[in-house]
Order: structure tokens, then C-alpha cells, then sequence
């Protein structure tokens, strides 16, 4: 039996020797265009990462495994594996091809256009890729929230979006929207508002952002409500870094916003401002369902104001996202501290209300319904600050639901 034993743990070592025996550069090269022409992906794959780890290493080897990984769907690493093919050729036509193609099959807008970017013009016009487009994408978004508060009205919210692509890596988002809610008896406050951001795309991993957000409101009151001003104005700046580096994403952001205190139980005239830092880290796992985290610290701090005891503040905001079906991704998100005069979305939401929010939690769905066309649904639980005349603070609940569309022209 010892005997037996032996021979068996004999023949398993030899195996192993025999299995890890160097491959020579024309072996490797020889079996993955075997591999490759017989459409074998795991035995392509296999020798290729054998032959990475011996030292072997060149364009054609990270081209083929790039293309194996693609046949497979696995866009990720076939990304990585052509971007490791331009370190051999910055400029090879096939590899910038197929980091379009990863790029677009993983819905990665900057990545897709800065690759898109460096095709040439032949090649463009061949695929159909237009650099400039007027209309990229539409978008529309009605939001409706219930409270019980017995002075605060329920809000409504509609906002209408376009993107432009003014070249490959530069694009502009522009949208209108416009906000209700009754504040009290016989005043009602009606708010519109604009908003712009300029993207512009610095590496397949690199984006800048900037954008400015205009807020002019108008309060509608009964002839025997005297004590509130007509309207209320405010400006808003913001410019924000994005990188990550594998699956890691990180940004940090920066704003100021100017509000008129003309109106809203406030009687000062003049201009305050509020000011935002924004530093997030977030990570991807591309294998478990696309499943995604990002946590975001927000520092807000304003100069001295009566209807808020604190002058600065920090606010969290983590989300969770994953992708269980191809075409449907699934986002949680929780915002704790108080969020007056806070911003979101890039600007493109300020929480401007005379009631803050002080705690925020909801869901959202993505459905991309058809190629072109993504559905969205969003439900918010929210738990808000009463600010009353004498400046006297309570607390009730808000619920919140959205729904839009997103259409890629």
C-alpha cells in the first residue's frame, strides 16, 4: 500500500514539473494563433497568462488575449489587455478600436469618447461616429412628495434635460426645471431654474467637470399676507476632478453658492454665501453583478444665519449599487446630517428649502427598456426640519417618488 502511495505522489510531482516547464517565445506565439484561429478562448487565455508570468511578453500576445476576453464577454479584462497592447504601440489603430468597443459595451461615456477620439477620421466615418452631436441625449424627470406637515403643502418637481457633444472629449448638459410647494397659508413658492455642466474628458480614467446652476424663485401670496418678500435669487459655481485607477474611483468637488436673502421668512437684504467640499472613494467589482460602492463626505460651511444655528456641518452620503440583469441596474443611497442649502448631482439638485433635510434614504431602479431608451423610478423616505416664524424648529416626514427617461440619440 506504502508502495502504491508513493508511485501515485511520484506521478503527481513529475505531472507538475512537466506542467510548469517554460514555454519559449515561439512556442507561445505559435499556440495562441492556433488557439485563436480554432476560436479555443480558455486555452488561448491560459498559455497567455502562463507566458506573462515566465516573462514573455508583447503587443500581438495582449491583442489576441484582449480578443479572447472580448469573445467572452469579460470587456474589463479585455480592456485591460489592450491597453497593455499600447504600451507596445501608442498609436496601433486595431488596439484604440477595440478600447472603443470595451469602453462602449461597459456604457463607460468617457472612456468610449476619448478612445472615439483618437480613431482616425476614415475609421470614424466608416462606423458612423459622429464627433459633434446636438442632441446626444434627452432626459425628463417628474418628482412628486407627500408629507404630514399641517403648514407645508406637498412639492412637486419637473426638470428637462439635453446633452450636447460639442467635440469628442467636451460635452454640455443644459436643463430647466421647476419647483412648488406651499409654504404657508396663501403663499405658495414657485422656483425656476437653470442649470448648465461643461464635461470634458482628460484620459480614458480622467474627467473634469464645471457647471453653474441659476435659481429664481417667486412667491404667489393672498393680498392679507404682507410679511414675506417677492422673490429670491441664487447663483451657483462648481468644478469637480474625477480619476480612478483599476476599480477604485475616486473625485473631489468644490462650490459656492450665492443666495439673496430676499424673501423666505428671512427680512435681511444682501447676499450670503454657502460653500461645499466634496471628497468621494468608490470601488467597482465588475464579476459580482457589476456591484458597486461610493461613500462621499461633504464639509458645508456659510456665513452666520438666523434661521440656522450652526454655520458649518458635514454630510455622508454612501451608495450601493449592482446590476442583477443586463439591462437593469438597482441603487440604494443613505445621506445623514443636515442638508440645507446642500447640494447633489453635481449641482444639478440644491436643496434650497426653508425646511432642511436631516436624514434621506431611497432606492432607484435603471431599465434600459430598449437600446436607446433607459426607464427610472426612484423612491425617497425623507425626515425634515420645520422652521416656523419665531424660528421654533419640529419635525415631520416626507416621501418622495420620481420617474423619468433617459434617450440616447
Amino acid at each position: 500500500m506504502r508502495q502504491l502511495v508513493l508511485v501515485i505522489c511520484l506521478s503527481c510531482f513529475v505531472f507538475n514539473m512537466s506542467a510548469q516547464e517554460s514555454l519559449t517565445f515561439a512556442e507561445v506565439d505559435s499556440l495562441i494563433h492556433s488557439y485563436y484561429k480554432q476560436g479555443k478562448w480558455d486555452d488561448l487565455l491560459i498559455t497567455g497568462k502562463q507566458a506573462v508570468r515566465q516573462g514573455i511578453d508583447y503587443k500581438a500576445m495582449r491583442q489576441l488575449m484582449g480578443y479572447a476576453f472580448f469573445m467572452q464577454q469579460n470587456y474589463d479584462q479585455a480592456k485591460f489587455q489592450y491597453q497593455q497592447s499600447l504600451h507596445y504601440d501608442q498609436s496601433d489603430e486595431t488596439s484604440i478600436l477595440m478600447l472603443y468597443y470595451c469602453s462602449l459595451n461597459l456604457g463607460d461615456d468617457a472612456a468610449t469618447r476619448y478612445y472615439q477620439s483618437l480613431l482616425p477620421p476614415e475609421t470614424r466615418n466608416g462606423l458612423k461616429i459622429r464627433s459633434t452631436k446636438l442632441l446626444d441625449a434627452v432626459d425628463v424627470e417628474y418628482n412628486y412628495k407627500s408629507n404630514d406637515s399641517h403648514i407645508r403643502s406637498n412639492p412637486s418637481y419637473y426638470r428637462v434635460g439635453i446633452n450636447t457633444l460639442l467635440i469628442n472629449k467636451l460635452s454640455v448638459y443644459q436643463a430647466v426645471s421647476y419647483y412648488k410647494q406651499g409654504i404657508v397659508t396663501g403663499v405658495t413658492s414657485l422656483q425656476s431654474e437653470y442649470y448648465v455642466k461643461l464635461n470634458y474628458v482628460l484620459t480614458p480614467n480622467s474627467t473634469i467637470d464645471a457647471a453653474y446652476h441659476l435659481i429664481h424663485s417667486n412667491v404667489n401670496k393672498t393680498p392679507d399676507v404682507r410679511q414675506l418678500n417677492d422673490t429670491l435669487k441664487g447663483d451657483f459655481f462648481y468644478a469637480k476632478f474625477s480619476t480612478r485607477c483599476s476599480f477604485l474611483n475616486c473625485s473631489l468637488g468644490a462650490s459656492v453658492f450665492r443666495l439673496d436673502t430676499i424673501g423666505f421668512f428671512n427680512r435681511q437684504m444682501g447676499s450670503k454665501y454657502y460653500n461645499q467640499l466634496d471628497a468621494s472613494i468608490g470601488f467597482v467589482i465588475p464579476k459580482a453583478m457589476h456591484f458597486a460602492f461610493k461613500s462621499t463626505a461633504s464639509y458645508l460651511f456659510q456665513l452666520d444665519d438666523q434661521l440656522q444655528p450652526y454655520a458649518s456641518r458635514w454630510v455622508m452620503n454612501q451608495k450601493l449599487s449592482f446590476a442583477p440583469f443586463k439591462s437593469v441596474l438597482f441603487e440604494t443611497n443613505i445621506t445623514t446630517g443636515n442638508l440645507r442649502n446642500f447640494h447633489d448631482n453635481d449641482g444639478m439638485y440644491i436643496y434650497n428649502a426653508p425646511d432642511a433635510t436631516t436624514f434621506r434614504i431611497g432606492a432607484t431602479i435603471f431599465w434600459n427598456f430598449i437600446k436607446p431608451l433607459t426607464l427610472f423610478a426612484n423612491y425617497g423616505y425623507e425626515q425634515k426640519e420645520l422652521i416656523n416664524y419665531d424660528t421654533s424648529i419640529q419635525t415631520y416626514q416626507q416621501q418622495s417618488i420620481s420617474g423619468g427617461i433617459i434617450w440616447k440619440l
